[in-house]
């Protein structure tokens, strides 16, 4: 283990580019690094690499090529966890924070009564705070131990700087013609969810996200769309309401299908356009990365499959296989020049109260200052 994250932490400290990650549940974490800090900018998602883009695709999202990869992967059990812990963690705050904040969410809700046909706003905010050092091996490992049931990542490029998180959130799954996403709202923290049931309008945020996808999938042609019942799923401490999607669609239309659902309703509004053109002037920060999406395109992997033929010995044959498995980049920081940025935020409907939705907030701070 040690070796792994020694090459980790000195290509780190060497400035070039890295992605380590660890899909939910899953038993092994994987490392790709480029040896080259060459910036690679896609207006298409028809290559195969991993793939880091931002919550305004006219801003480009960036590809580490698989061909330009050296990569590496080791076994969760292999990574000592038993010894870590966590706590509640505090930062200086700016006194002006929480009030700025609720000004917008103000905003957000006249914007809201003023347009019957915007159903939903997605705000959020950024939180900074200095830290001359940052520890990349020991932050990966404590998000393992954390949010095992989590996308945990770590991403890097010298030109962009450092991205760490933990998602719960899936944006697509594509194997063949298959396809899977999913619908995510509503947040209840583990100590209160038994006290404090998801309400009515946390269900409705949630009929809002689903209908959204669900419409982008029939406009991009999308067949045998089906929807699971809805779910309480964890998340870390947090819990959220969930709707499972799957469909056929033709792999030529992937990239419009991509582009047609994000950003979904969750970390955008309804209907997109609209809540999309609210933020970016309204928000008064750039979210860049956060609400965006990374994880495997298009990612190429050797299938061996055996072919028995009567009166002929058995046949091994390799075919190449290519899958796509992307997360939307919430509960997420960044890290340059000695500041910490974490990106944070909630759906406002017309029934929203701000104060409840700060606190929000607050506690989805948590998933990431409790393993800094």
């Amino acid at each position: 283990m040690s070796d792994f994250f020694k090459i980790l932490d000195d290509h780190h400290k060497a400035q070039l580019p890295f992605v380590i990650y660890h899909k939910p549940n899953a038993e092994q974490v994987f490392f790709h690094r480029m040896n080259t800090d060459k910036l690679f900018r896609i207006n298409s998602f028809e290559g195969s690499g991993y793939v880091f883009a931002p919550f305004d695709l006219k801003e480009k999202a960036i590809l580490f090529p698989q061909k330009d990869l050296e990569s590496d992967c080791i076994d969760l059990s292999d990574i000592d966890l038993d010894e870590l812990t966590f706590e509640k963690k505090e930062i200086d705050k700016n006194p002006n924070e929480k009030q700025v904040y609720l000004d917008l969410l103000e905003l957000t809700l006249k914007e809201i009564s003023e347009d019957e046909n915007l159903d939903k706003i997605v705000t959020s905010r950024q939180i900074n705070f200095h830290k001359k050092d940052l520890n990349v091996s020991l932050l990966f490992i404590r998000m393992l131990k954390a949010y095992p049931n989590a996308m945990t990542y770590i991403w890097f490029h010298p030109k962009v700087g450092l991205w760490a998180g933990a998602t719960p959130e899936t944006l697509i799954k594509l194997k063949r013609n298959q396809l899977q996403t999913m619908a995510l709202a509503g947040t209840r923290h583990k100590n209160v969810i038994e006290s404090q049931p998801f309400t009515e309008k946390e269900k409705k945020e949630q009929a809002f996200v689903t209908e959204q996808i669900l419409e982008a999938l029939r406009q991009t042609k999308a067949t045998d769309i089906q929807t699971s019942d809805l779910k309480v799923a964890p998340a870390g401490e947090l819990f959220h309401l969930l709707t499972e999607i799957q469909a056929q669609i033709q792999p030529e239309n992937f990239d419009a299908v991509l582009k047609a659902i994000h950003p979904t309703p969750a970390v955008c509004g309804l209907p997109k356009e609209k809540s999309f053109n609210f933020l970016l002037k309204n928000e008064n920060y750039d979210r860049q990365f956060y609400a965006g999406f990374l994880g495997e395109l298009n990612w190429k992997s050797e299938k061996i499959r055996s072919n028995r033929q009567r009166n002929q010995e058995n046949q091994v044959f390799k075919s190449i296989q290519k899958t796509s498995d992307l997360y939307v980049n919430l509960r997420c920081l960044s890290y340059r020049e000695n500041q910490i940025s974490l990106y944070v935020g909630g759906g406002i409907t017309a029934e929203s109260q701000p104060e409840d939705e700060w606190e929000e907030t607050q506690n989805k701070s948590q998933t990431m200052l409790k393993v800094l």
